[in-house]
């Protein structure tokens, strides 16, 4: 399971949304939906090697600030194994503020990691992807 499928899924959920949503896997590949700012805000990759070594260490959810940015990060299982690590970059949004909303962000967290399960279940049933694309294009014509 790649994390471009677990990405679609969830982002399609964040599509009006100002926050940062990026999807990781263990080896720092990852897609996200502002890939620029999350370059800008990680440059460095002992940041986020940091961040992701953290979760690992059962600290989750992980909530942060970096610059300009709040940061709430967990991993998620996928498929009853690991399967990556859900990192949201909240734009003004202090440390306090997020703190505060520990709660929330913790059931949108959770929530990711219910999508990324679905997109790989969905992926290993054959023919599903091809069936809802011929779904969407029988809508559309």
């Amino acid at each position: 399971m790649t994390i471009n499928k677990i990405a679609r899924t969830v982002f399609d959920s964040f599509q009006n949304s100002d926050i940062i949503l990026t999807i990781l896997d263990r080896t720092g590949s990852y897609v996200s939906n502002k890939v620029d700012v999350f370059k800008q805000v990680f440059s460095k990759q002992e940041l986020l090697d940091n961040l992701c070594g953290r979760i690992d260490d059962d600290c989750e959810p992980l909530i942060a600030q970096l610059g300009d940015y709040s940061v709430a990060a967990a991993g998620f299982s996928a498929n009853g194994s690991f399967g990556g690590y859900a990192v949201m970059l909240l734009p003004g949004c202090n440390l306090e503020k997020a703190v505060g909303c520990t709660d929330f962000l913790e059931i949108i967290l959770s929530q990711i990691s219910l999508l990324a399960d679905k997109a790989v279940q969905d992926s290993q049933i054959p023919g599903l992807d091809y069936q809802a694309q011929l779904q969407t294009e029988s809508v559309l014509n």
